[in-house]
């Protein structure tokens, strides 16, 4: 037996079929349909549609076997992606790759094969479409064509499926956001509006116009924040890809970070350590790494009236971890779980009654899960919170 060569674009060939979200899935009608016509028309009682994954071949839809896959070492489809056109086997009792192959010698006792590449716009290959049978035979040319046909249906069901993905995802996005600027953006302009219109130049002293402006500016700046931080998420849930990794030196990122909120931590007395090693690295989306931290940064100087805040990391095996500690209120046992549900978000005041939307939070762990990391909140009333996440390295 001869196995085949894997492609030497491989690596990429699995994320494009990785990209699709097909391997595991449950029979479809679709597929099924088109595996019972492949075999009706080519007169064979087997028929597959397979998939090459890195160390198996797995069958989305097949008729006249019941195995879920085999292994990629003894598959007739690993050879044939490696085709343009359909690989057809006529004996394959008398064919050097497969006369000793365990699914020649025994179970399903393969004679005849063919097999039609699967390939996608982009042109990798991801698996075939394909009829056996336990006697040698030909395919004429009317079967080759129809063959041929029904591959590029296959490949148009996966292409219909990604579509279908991205739009549930797109509109999962577009109701998220209705639902942030809705409830959260509303807000605050409606208070700045009913305090601007309560000004009245001839009756206001200028201390009470004074406070008045104070609140509008936070106002102002609250619905800022919250806009930025779902443009930003919104952004990057909308790449090509998901991910724009580089190798981002996290030290100097955080040093940046802590020196843009110098005036503010100076504002309630606050000191600012970092604790990041001083060679840490990753491959990360420097953007993402820098929304996480700089939203956990901000709720550690919200909630935080005196001592300090820390901003520290170390390497792990394949990633690094992170983590923003505080000295401030703390978070309670019965709150900590309310931080992770979009439907029952909430926001405290601040120690300086500073007030947010609740959503960056939750927009940074999304982050973190997408970089296949976690996050872990360890908090204690009037004792401080410490916010720990972990990042995987990326393919750059």
């Amino acid at each position: 037996m001869i196995a085949a060569p894997k492609p030497g674009n491989e690596k990429e060939r699995l994320q494009a079929l990785r990209q699709y979200k097909v391997l595991d899935t449950d029979p479809e009608l679709e597929y099924d349909e088109l595996v019972q016509l492949a075999s009706e028309i080519c007169e064979v009682p087997i028929s597959l549609i397979t998939l090459i994954d890195d160390d198996r071949q797995w069958f989305k839809a097949k008729i006249g076997l019941s195995l879920p896959g085999t292994p990629r070492d003894t598959s007739f489809c690993a050879h044939a992606i490696h085709d343009e056109a359909i690989m057809e086997i006529e004996d394959a009792q008398q064919d050097e790759r497969f006369f000793d192959n365990p699914l020649v010698t025994g179970d399903p006792n393969i004679r005849f094969y063919a097999g039609m590449p699967l390939v996608n716009p982009e042109g990798f290959k991801l698996g075939t479409l394909c009829v056996i049978d336990r006697v040698p035979r030909k395919l004429t040319d009317l079967q080759k064509k129809a063959i041929a046909t029904l591959g590029r249906q296959v490949v148009k069901q996966l292409e219909t499926r990604l579509q279908n993905d991205e739009l549930n995802r797109l509109s999962h996005i577009q109701n998220k956001m209705l639902s942030v600027i809705a409830h959260d953006v509303r807000g605050p302009l409606s208070s700045l509006q009913v305090l601007l219109e309560f000004i009245d130049p001839t009756e206001t002293d200028t201390q009470e116009l004074k406070e008045i402006l104070t609140d509008a500016l936070k106002l102002v700046g609250n619905g800022r924040e919250l806009l930025e931080n779902m443009l930003s998420w919104a952004g990057s849930m909308q790449k090509e890809g998901g991910f724009y990794p580089e190798t981002v030196y996290l030290r100097p990122l955080v040093a940046s970070l802590l020196a843009d909120h110098e005036v503010k931590a100076k504002s309630k007395g606050l000191q600012l350590v970092n604790k990041v090693a001083p060679d840490l690295k990753g491959n990360l989306d420097r953007q993402m790494v820098t929304f996480v931290l700089r939203n956990l940064l901000t709720n550690a100087l919200k909630f935080t009236a005196s001592g300090r805040i820390t901003i520290g990391g170390s390497e792990m095996e394949d990633g690094v971890r992170l983590y923003v500690q505080d000295t401030g209120c703390g978070i309670s046992p019965q709150d900590l779980p309310k931080l992770m549900q979009w439907e029952h978000r909430f926001s405290t005041r601040g120690t300086a009654k500073e007030r947010g939307a609740g959503v960056g939070l939750l927009l940074s762990r999304e982050f973190i899960v997408r970089h296949d990391g976690a996050l872990t909140i360890e908090s204690a009333v009037n004792e401080g919170t410490n916010m720990i996440f972990t990042l995987r390295n990326q393919d750059v």
